[in-house]
């Protein structure tokens, strides 16, 4: 049951989103720690 403070702005489905959300964020900054990557090194366009 989410605290009533986050289930007074966003329903059910969003809770889980946002929960997804910060799951992928905290799983790809650990990925750039074990690799060594900086962050904030994307530049649009330099790739092809």
């Amino acid at each position: 049951m989410p605290p009533a403070s986050t289930a007074r702005h966003y329903d059910e489905d969003q809770l889980a989103a946002l929960v997804c959300l910060i799951a992928f964020i905290n799983a790809a900054d650990r990925l750039n720690v074990i690799t060594q990557q900086p962050a904030g090194d994307y530049q649009p366009g330099r790739h092809g």
